[in-house]
């Protein structure tokens, strides 16, 4: 951001509305203390809640605090996807085909809602990685021995979230 914004990196000191959505975030003079609030949940949660779960709770209660200006969205993934792969898991995805939805969902998470988020972004991950461990899988006869084992180690990953549900 920046290139693209010269407060990039900065709290906002405005009060700021999403477009496309009833949710106001919370006052400018609210998001350092928020934000500082929001670490000490993660760094408290972060050993006792399962990863996946985490990773949307954080993305959403970082997004509802709306801390920036602009790129939000960009930064609330990007925090999501950092937990899933420090916990040795694939990322996701999501795109403009699941924005309404997703953005339905965000609402539900701004109200402490956050079952429709998890559910969404669970069934999104599932059928991304569902189609790559299908891929994988019929690839696993034509490899060597050594590649097959490393394939399986990424499967297994993938299935791991889906047998902790």
């Amino acid at each position: 951001m920046n290139d693209l914004l010269e407060s990039a990196g900065v709290y906002r000191r405005i009060q700021v509305l999403i477009e496309k959505a009833e949710h106001q975030p919370p006052p400018a003079f609210e998001v350092s203390e928020m934000m500082e609030e929001l670490v000490k949940w993660y760094r408290k949660n972060r050993n006792k809640m399962h990863p996946f779960e985490l990773a949307i709770l954080l993305h959403t209660k970082l997004v509802t605090i709306h801390p920036f200006v602009d790129g939000n969205g960009r930064v609330s993934r990007a925090f999501m996807n950092f937990v899933l792969e420090k916990n040795r898991y694939p990322t996701i995805y999501f795109g403009i085909e699941h924005r309404n939805d997703y953005l339905d969902a965000v609402a539900d998470g701004n109200d402490d809602q956050y079952l429709p988020i998890i559910d969404l972004l669970y069934n999104i991950y599932a059928g991304e990685h569902e189609q790559v461990v299908t891929a994988v899988q019929s690839g696993l006869s034509a490899t060597d021995v050594r590649d097959r084992s490393e394939m399986q180690s990424l499967i297994d990953q993938f299935l791991k979230l889906r047998v902790d549900e």
